[in-house]
């Protein structure tokens, strides 16, 4: 049985703040599979999947769109996933988005 964990706790969302910044996928795997949302929004208003596609990390990116991550979600300022990944100029952050886009249509 799959155990889940409380999104709204502060310290969840702070070690899955954690995972993606240190580039720690095990640990973000562990919060997934434990049940923690991919698409709540952090306090500065963005997704996991913005503060990955602002890391520039593909496999990190890949991981979250492949448990459900939105791509639909919008920021404070309006701001979606590939505006993210277009700031950074990651072809392969794009190609992700626009390839998990299309097999949501």
């Amino acid at each position: 049985m799959k155990r889940h964990i409380k999104e709204e706790s502060s310290a969840i969302r702070l070690k899955l703040y954690e995972s993606l910044l240190t580039n720690k996928t095990k640990l973000l795997r562990l919060l997934i599979d434990g049940g923690v949302s991919v698409n709540f929004k952090f306090s500065s208003g963005l997704t996991p999947l913005m503060e990955a596609c602002l890391a520039s990390n593909a496999e990190i990116v890949q991981l979250l769109l492949d448990n459900g991550a939105s791509l639909k979600s919008r920021d404070g300022r309006g701001l979606t996933v590939f505006h993210y990944g277009f700031m950074r100029e990651s072809r392969q952050i794009i190609k992700l988005l626009e390839h998990y886009r299309s097999r949501n249509e």
